[in-house]
């Protein structure tokens, strides 16, 4: 709906939503809403299948806890934190992955450096299962290389297609 007011010899112009603008506005919020939802849902559902393939003679969560402080302490561009683990077998070896939150720091602009925070899942590696995943880039990618342990990004979907 248009209006137009004269003054003093110029037009202003004004345009109003209408109702059905915001009608459709609001449906485009939801939908991206549930789409979001559903592909948080889907990652989730990727999560609860891996580790339900937990072992039980694997590292506790305390011991976790420690190596990834001692990682956290050398990494200083990256946070690793455990919200849940398990302790899997892959190829002979026993995995511990990780899901939780992962702190990355990029170089930033005028303000400094800048940092990310998003929920994943990382392998945390001893030196000795390195071979073991550089062997399957598809699935593991090296994300820090620490003195003791390393951490590697876990592609879910290359995971569970090698468990099937």
């Amino acid at each position: 709906m248009m209006c137009s007011i004269e003054m003093s010899g110029s037009s202003i112009m004004r345009s109003t939503t209408g109702t059905p603008e915001l009608i459709i506005f609001v449906a485009g919020l939801l939908l991206y809403g549930v789409l979001l939802w559903s592909i948080h849902r889907r990652f989730l559902k990727k999560v609860d299948l891996i580790f339900a393939r937990h072992d039980s003679d694997a590292p506790s969560s305390a011991e976790i806890n420690k190596r990834l402080d001692a990682l956290n302490q050398d990494s200083a561009h990256s946070v690793f934190c455990m919200d849940r683990h398990a302790n899997i077998s892959f190829r002979q070896q026993k995995l511990t992955l990780v899901y939780g939150r992962v702190g990355t720091r990029s170089p930033g602009g005028i303000r400094g450096p800048v940092w990310t925070l998003r929920k994943t899942v990382f392998a945390l590696v001893d030196t000795n299962q390195m071979d073991c995943m550089k062997s399957t880039p598809n699935i593991f990618k090296c994300a820090i290389n620490g003195y003791t342990d390393s951490v590697f990004w876990v592609s879910l979907d290359a995971l569970l297609s090698g468990y099937r």
